[in-house]
């Protein structure tokens, strides 16, 4: 809850969505430690949350509703001692998800934590897998954010094996005329090229203008992968890398 409200705090536009599979992993928990509920029970309230035509997969908020009332009916008929603890601590991340998941079009009804899972190692990496004090952490996110900027100036350049994607190639220059330009033009023609990813891509914003966080649909598929999300192993890529 903590980290939802310093998010919502910093970026004010954006839409906050929790990992579906979590959420189901903690219901069950609940259910078989907390209320010592029965399997069978158990796997039917599961099921009407969670499962195909559950609550969750609502395609509108009056779909959502309907199905939200079923499921109650069945959590106060089968599980009174679970229906406060549903109505209090669940259902207000489960209505924010259906919100973030109506108005984000990229955003799924199974959004798990694994779209993020990528950023997360290369931030592991950065700290050597070890705990950080907050204003530490935060200065390891902006280096991170700043070779970020480096390989998007290569990308202009088209060094290495980055490449601007077909749709900003306008914005390519040659590397001999990179280099000659003052860091006055290299700053306007940077920003150039960022105006254009927010008119072409879905972004959010920090609160000040400063940070600007390009909005993803990759649903947790890393560099590297070909297959489905559950069996694939992925490795590094040696494909060209496209900003």
């Amino acid at each position: 809850m903590a980290i939802g409200i310093a998010a919502k705090s910093v970026f004010p536009p954006s839409s906050l969505i929790s990992c579906s599979r979590h959420l189901k992993s903690n219901m069950i928990m609940y259910l078989r430690d907390k209320v010592g509920m029965a399997t069978r029970t158990r796997n039917n309230i599961v099921s009407a949350g969670f499962g195909p035509g559950g609550f969750t997969s609502s395609p509108t908020t009056a779909v959502f509703e309907e199905r939200l009332t079923n499921i109650q009916t069945t959590i106060n008929d089968q599980a009174p001692a679970y229906l406060q603890h549903f109505t209090s601590r669940v259902l207000p991340i489960l209505q924010q998800n259906l919100h973030t998941m109506l108005t984000r079009t990229e955003a799924s009804h199974d959004w798990t934590n694994n779209n993020c899972e990528s950023m997360n190692h290369i931030l592991k990496m950065k700290i050597d897998w070890r705990p950080q004090a907050i204003p530490q952490l935060i200065d390891s996110i902006h280096e991170i954010v700043k070779g970020h900027y480096t390989d998007v100036e290569r990308a202009i350049m088209g060094h290495r094996e980055y490449r601007l994607h077909e749709d900003f190639k306008e914005y390519f220059v040659q590397p001999a005329v990179w280099c000659t330009k003052t860091d006055e033009q290299r700053r306007r023609h940077m920003e150039k090229f960022e105006r254009a990813l927010k008119i072409k891509r879905s972004m959010d914003t920090s609160s000040d203008g400063d940070i600007h966080v390009l909005t993803s649909g990759a649903k947790g598929k890393k560099i590297g992968q070909k297959k489905r999300v559950k069996a694939a192993r992925t490795g590094e890529s040696l494909d060209t890398k496209i900003l």
